[in-house]
């Protein structure tokens, strides 16, 4: 991503907060790291998808 680039992780951190599940954030020079209580997994990977964010593996 781009040194410019803003608001990418305000994108994926707000949908799951806003339920009031709590995000741990994890930034290195290769990317961003989310971490989310593990019981919470589930939910919270089906807001960031209801969010429009995809998952690959």
């Amino acid at each position: 991503m781009p040194f410019n680039a803003t608001g990418i992780l305000q994108s994926l951190i707000q949908p799951i907060s806003e339920q009031g599940i709590g995000v741990f954030v994890l930034c290195t020079f290769d990317g961003e790291h989310i971490l989310v209580p593990e019981k919470e997994w589930d939910r919270a990977a089906r807001l960031l998808e209801e969010a429009g964010h995809r998952f690959v593996s």
